[in-house]
């Protein structure tokens, strides 16, 4: 009998926090005033519109790197790994002076390509 009074007790009290929070929250968004409040809520929808843009954004980014990925692991007609291949042309280039643009144009590669190699290159070096 005494632990369900007690209980019962705990369940008022706990009744009586939850009123006096929900009133103070009540009278703080009061405070805020309708001006306030329309700007929060706009800043909010501008955050909910930029985390969609940025959602996109990163989808794009995780397809293209899928696409590298599957680029660089491509094999030639002879089964050879078609990225040491150029890799190795590029660095040759590289090594013998040309800009990414000239070996690019040389090896039949874009010039971002060329760049992502000696990036590459550079970082395991």
């Amino acid at each position: 009998m005494e632990n369900i009074q007690f209980l019962v007790i705990v369940s008022i009290c706990c009744d009586l926090l939850l009123f006096v929070l929900i009133g103070w929250l009540f009278f703080k968004v009061r405070q805020l005033g309708p001006r306030r409040l329309e700007l929060l809520i706009s800043q909010l929808k501008e955050s909910q519109e930029l985390v969609r843009r940025l959602d996109k954004i990163v989808e794009e980014k995780a397809r293209l790197s899928s696409e590298l990925k599957s680029r660089l692991l491509q094999k030639s007609p002879g089964g050879e790994n078609t990225f040491l291949i150029n890799r190795d042309k590029v660095l040759a280039l590289h090594e013998k002076g040309f800009e990414a643009a000239q070996i690019a144009e040389m090896a039949g590669l874009t010039t971002g390509e060329v760049e992502l190699i000696l990036s590459i290159n550079s970082v395991a070096s």
